[in-house]
């Protein structure tokens, strides 16, 4: 869901991105590190604006957008 964020906004700051979530700050901070370190996404931060440079081996971009808009629902 944070990806899908992060690759939905422009620009996506930290704000936004907890906003258009719906998790607060601490929370989108920590999965974005997670996600770093689990999955290999490499995210960029220049000032205050992430950017996903590269999804890594494990997650695609079609599926963390459809995540961020409720798409992918469990059984």
């Amino acid at each position: 869901m944070v990806l899908g964020a992060i690759d939905s906004i422009k620009p996506a700051t930290l704000v936004k991105v907890s906003a258009r979530t719906g998790l607060d700050k601490k929370t989108v901070t920590t999965l974005i590190a997670l996600a770093q370190e689990q999955a290999g996404v490499e995210i960029e931060k220049t000032d205050a604006v992430y950017a996903i440079t590269n999804w890594g081996p494990a997650l695609k971009r079609s599926g963390c957008r459809l995540a961020l808009v409720g798409g992918i629902a469990g059984e």
